[in-house]
């Protein structure tokens, strides 16, 4: 069940990074930042109570996903703390004397 959980935040943040970058929908900021802490919280909950646990150890896939949502969450930070760059410079025209 947890692990379906894990599995099901990450497809959304894929999809909704996947529909921003192909123009199709810009969802808010927080969705992203929701998914992704959603999905921090539930994996850490679960390395942590495997851990915890008198039989129990953490696998290395738990341990993976718990990373695998604090590098996601990583680059949506960074993503929205680096300015959006556009090209203001003309374009390049080919010519005899040019220096493209």
């Amino acid at each position: 069940m947890a692990a379906s959980c894990c599995r099901l935040a990450a497809a959304g943040v894929a999809v909704v990074e996947w529909l921003r970058v192909g123009d199709v929908w810009s969802s808010p900021a927080f969705v992203p930042f929701t998914l992704t802490g959603y999905g921090l919280l539930h994996s850490a909950f679960v390395v942590a109570l495997l851990m915890a646990a008198d039989q129990g150890s953490a696998g290395v896939g738990a341990l993976f996903a718990a990373a695998a949502f604090a590098g996601m969450l990583m680059l949506l930070v960074q993503q929205v703390r680096s300015p959006a760059t556009e090209s203001t410079a003309e374009p390049c025209v080919a010519g005899a004397m040019s220096t493209c």
